[in-house]
């Protein structure tokens, strides 16, 4: 399987400068978020991310940022993949340096779409 040039990753707000030390944003092995998973859950589209994540489908209408995180230099050892339903989810199995990933403001609006908007600059 060819590897995506990149992934998507969503955290709630709250919990991203909780998971940051220093440069690097780690979420793995927490409880409070990604049921304890020693990897990152990505999808490779925001496509798959609405319309098959079953945890974006039951999140309430909120804000939250989403994370395109670019896979070049990511080391091909660290990424692994799953299928479920005829599609693949990559698990990261490494923190992610702030130059690997764009930080955008996501929201789930009362329809149940997402709304991506940049952040400024001065927020990360």
């Amino acid at each position: 399987m060819s590897m995506p040039k990149q992934l998507i990753h969503i955290v709630p707000i709250a919990f991203y400068d909780e998971f940051r030390i220093g440069d690097l944003y780690d979420p793995r092995n927490r409880t409070s978020f990604g049921n304890n998973a020693p990897y990152i859950h990505t999808t490779p589209s925001i496509e798959q991310l609405t319309s098959h994540l079953s945890y974006f489908e039951k999140m309430k209408p909120s804000e939250f940022y989403l994370l395109k995180i670019t896979t070049d230099d990511i080391d091909e050892d660290n990424i692994t993949h799953c299928t479920e339903n005829g599609r693949t989810y990559h698990h990261l199995w490494c923190s992610l340096r702030r130059d690997q990933y764009e930080l955008l403001l996501a929201t789930k609006n009362e329809r149940g779409e997402l709304e991506i908007s940049p952040l400024r600059e001065s927020l990360y």
